[in-house]
């Protein structure tokens, strides 16, 4: 095999006498695509005192000659790049094998970059000892610039790819027993036995390994999504996709899984506080600007302005769940990821129709789905959630919808911006049905509902509490004075105040939710909560006291519909009332007033 372009020593001082040849001012810049000749022979003078490199001593030219025969550097590889494409803030893994000269005992390597689009190497020095007349090998790491300002070409168009060649500086000291040996290389790692060439991150086109026949969406929506909330081919939005990838462990991986998991850790980090308000929403474009100028960052909250007044539940006004879920999808697209935006709707209470309870979903949700080995996965970096598992250990019942088709000002958008973007309405009806309040923006994606056992008022009466204790003694709601408590594994309480919903004039009742996996037996207290007037006023004037109705609302594992179950009771002032609820083997509810 050919040996890579060796640097001898006469080339070296020829160098340095055509360098004091001629004055500095002749000398062209320095430029992207590698060192100028004058940084070129810095470098090289610190590399070879480093080392303390000296000429191999010889008794005459014809030896000379003889030996440099007895060396070979095989051409260095790139290897284990699964993705196969060399990216900005890449981790290159390069192999160097070699022969060392007979009779060497130990070989170390000095490795110095000699680009400006290299960042840096793992290891300046690797020393290894040698079985003389084999080949011996050995690994390094190369760090690839990540600021894209390093790749002009690269910051609005793939079209220009800079050449990565005559990347490394190498020199080899060869111990023997009698003497050091020293030999230099201008090193150009090849990728299937090519120099590689960068290239703006692009799993679509550039990676076939993770993403085949990815789904296009309506029009190549998931690639190209929302046209006023993607932005990616602004510069700022492909630096900060860059750096997302990036995010928590130094270099760009080369999976879309782990891509998309930096992506959904760095969106969570940079959009803060957080908001649960009705606020007006930021594009990427906008997001990102705020982002280069320094403005947010992880650990960096940020007061975003406001074109108009506004009550907001964080102070100062944050970054509410659609801006989260609308940044994620468009740094994932501008790396050739293919996403989409969901709308969750969440159980929070029951509702009433035609005189029966059902599931009632008061409260909206903005999250997001990659695509990435033959299948879709959620992310919600607003709520903290990767999976729709997470949802249920939060709310006993989800209902999601997707987005499948752009939604600009021709195509129904809704006017969301700041900026006057137009997207996708994520807003729900209000009679708590889980519906989209927009269905032409939205396709069902799923529901789920948490096998356990529901308890509620038939209405919201202002004063009444619950609270439920296990078999063994743990307690799950309300707690007088004190704090609610939550002792019951896996239960879930509400207190009856007014929510954040859909319908945000509605005050909703306390409810309960209790699993049926590790219990099967609760008592359930109704209480008067102590300093309610509207109560008080109420059991004096019917003298018999505060009628109110429990409703139970049951769902079994793998079974079909919930079942409902009822019971009436009348709370005096000052008094507490108990019941114990038991489900039974044949999925019946036992109920039985105590007291």
């Amino acid at each position: 095999m050919k040996t890579v372009e060796k640097a001898s020593l006469a080339a070296i001082l020829a160098s340095v006498i055509v360098f004091m040849a001629f004055p500095a001012s002749l000398i062209p810049p320095p430029g992207n695509s590698g060192l100028t000749y004058f940084s070129t022979l810095k470098r090289l003078g610190r590399c070879l005192a480093e080392t303390k490199y000296s000429p191999p001593k010889h008794k005459s030219p014809v030896k000379i000659e003889e030996e440099e025969k007895k060396f070979l550097l095989y051409p260095p590889k790139i290897i284990e790049e699964s993705d196969q494409m060399i990216v900005p803030g890449d981790r290159l893994k390069i192999n160097f094998s070699f022969a060392p000269p007979e009779g060497t005992k130990e070989a170390t390597l000095y490795f110095y970059p000699v680009k400006g689009l290299i960042s840096g190497v793992e290891k300046r020095k690797i020393t290894v000892k040698i079985s003389s007349g084999k080949k011996n090998s050995v690994t390094n790491i190369l760090h690839l610039s990540q600021k894209l300002t390093d790749y002009p070409d690269l910051k609005e168009t793939a079209d220009k790819k800079p050449k990565l060649d005559q990347l490394l500086f190498l020199v080899f000291k060869f111990r023997t027993e009698r003497k050091i040996v020293y030999e230099t290389f201008l090193a150009s790692p090849l990728l299937k036995g090519k120099p590689p060439r960068v290239v703006f991150p692009d799993f679509t086109e550039n990676s076939s390994n993770f993403l085949t026949d990815p789904p296009p969406g309506k029009g190549n929506y998931y690639l190209k999504g929302d046209p006023d909330f993607t932005n990616s081919k602004m510069p700022e939005v492909r630096e900060m996709a860059l750096q997302a990838a990036a995010y928590g462990n130094g270099f760009f991986p080369d999976s879309p899984s782990e891509v998309s998991e930096n992506v959904y850790e760095f969106t969570r980090e940079v959009l803060q506080p957080k908001s649960w308000s009705e606020e007006e929403i930021y594009s990427s474009k906008q997001i990102a600007r705020w982002w280069k100028a320094g403005k947010i960052g992880p650990n960096k909250p940020y007061s975003r302005p406001h074109k108009r007044e506004i009550s907001s539940m964080t102070s100062p006004p944050g970054f509410i769940c659609v801006e989260h879920a609308y940044l994620f999808t468009s740094l994932l697209r501008t790396l050739g990821i293919p996403a989409r935006e969901i709308d969750v709707g969440f159980g929070t209470h029951l509702r009433k129709k035609d005189g029966k309870y059902r599931l009632g979903y008061f409260c909206q949700e903005a999250a997001a789905q990659a695509y990435f080995s033959g299948k879709w996965h959620l992310y919600d970096p607003f709520l903290g959630c990767s999976d729709f598992q997470c949802y249920l250990d939060r709310f006993w019942s989800y209902v999601s919808w997707y987005a499948y088709e752009a939604k600009d000002e021709k195509q129904g958008g809704k006017q969301l911006g700041y900026e006057g973007g137009y997207g996708h309405k994520f807003v729900l009806s209000a009679d708590g049905t889980g519906m989209p309040k927009n269905k032409d923006h939205w396709k069902f994606l799923k529901k789920q509902i948490k096998p356990g056992l529901i308890v509620t008022f038939g209405e919201n009466r202002e004063g009444l509490r619950l609270s439920a204790t296990s078999k063994s003694g743990e307690k799950t709601g309300f707690a007088g004075k004190g704090e609610p408590k939550k002792e019951i594994p896996d239960s879930i309480y509400y207190e009856n105040f007014k929510i954040q919903t859909v319908s945000p004039e509605k005050v909703l009742p306390d409810i309960l939710f209790l699993p049926l996996d590790k219990h099967t037996k609760y008592s359930i207290n109704v209480y008067s909560e102590k300093g309610t007037n509207k109560l008080l006023k109420e059991a004096k004037e019917k003298r018999k006291g505060n009628s109110f109705k429990l409703i139970f609302f049951r769902k079994r594992k793998k079974k079909g519909a919930p079942a409902v179950s009822t019971a009436t009771g009348t709370l005096k002032s000052g008094k507490d009332q108990t019941w114990v609820v038991e489900v039974l083997s044949n999925g019946k509810t036992k109920i039985i007033e105590s007291n």
